[in-house]
């Protein structure tokens, strides 16, 4: 029968010694970090296509807005916009 020295001896990984919860965290705790690192990072570059795509598709009815009031009278630019769209370019330029 060998002795308590050998068998201590014979383990090769010493942080997995002791009981099952501790080899558990020991094991899962890092990889579980690692998972929530790369899917914060997905998350927030989900997220910021999706803000951009907004703000892009804003900025396209206000130009779509532009060039539907913008005409000629003669020789001169005449640009005609509804109250609703001043007000909604006001809006835009004090955010």
């Amino acid at each position: 029968m060998p002795d308590v020295g050998q068998r201590s001896r014979q383990r090769t990984w010493l942080p997995l010694r002791g009981s099952l919860r501790r080899q558990l965290l020991i094991l899962l705790v890092p990889a579980l970090a690692l998972m929530m690192a790369v899917d914060t990072w997905f998350t927030y570059g989900t997220l910021r296509d999706a803000a951009n795509t907004a703000y892009d598709r804003s900025l396209y009815g206000s130009v779509r807005t532009i060039d539907n009031a913008i005409g000629m009278a003669g020789e001169s630019v005449q640009l005609t916009l509804p109250d609703a769209a001043m007000e909604m370019f006001e809006t835009a330029a004090q955010t």
